[in-house]
């Protein structure tokens, strides 16, 4: 597509919604769909993190089921910047729970390995939690939504809202909690 029209902000809000909900949480496996999840969000934020350009706003927003068996969301950042719901992307290194560091070997291109350090920044490191359904989840991400468009009235593209969930939602949940999102305006 072509640019921004004239004059308009280069502003743009990037959601995160987490399906936490497992078939069985409670398993004690480690390597489980929501820690696949969670990764996946902790990849993407750290790209976010290195935008040089824009104004991107983020919001990170998981659904589950607490300990007493109900609908749990939650739609702020926790750790350093625990009860902010929307995070500037330049400020996202200050958001993270915690920076794990690690040494991988990759090739130097003339057939030796090289051994480098990196640096994986944490925002989200939460429980599974049993089935639930996303229309709490999708509330909360509208809601963020919509109050960022009415801060931000022209922005450079409309929110956008990625659901990372392992697909275990009823489709008609999902499309009737999804038609939350198309109320924003």
């Amino acid at each position: 597509p072509e640019g921004p029209p004239p004059g308009a902000e280069k502003a743009a809000l990037v959601v995160l919604l987490l399906d936490r909900s497992l078939a069985n949480p409670y398993s004690g496996a480690l390597d489980h769909p929501c820690a696949r999840l969670q990764d996946q969000a902790n990849e993407l934020l750290k790209q976010v993190s290195r935008l040089k350009e824009g104004a991107v706003d983020v919001a990170l927003v998981s659904y589950g089921i607490d300990a007493a068996g109900q609908n749990e969301v939650r739609d702020t950042f926790e750790g350093p910047l625990a009860g902010q719901s929307l995070v500037r992307h330049g400020d996202l290194p200050a958001a993270a729970l915690r920076v794990e560091e690690f040494s991988e070997e990759v090739s130097n291109g003339v057939g030796g390995l090289v051994t480098r350090t990196v640096k994986k920044p944490i925002y989200f490191d939460l429980e599974p939690t049993a089935q639930a359904p996303p229309l709490a989840g999708f509330a909360a991400a509208a809601r963020l939504a919509e109050a960022w468009c009415l801060r931000h009235p022209a922005p450079c593209l409309p929110p956008v809202v990625l659901h990372l969930t392992r697909g275990g939602a009823d489709p008609g949940e999902l499309e009737l909690a999804a038609g939350r999102l198309r109320d924003v305006s």
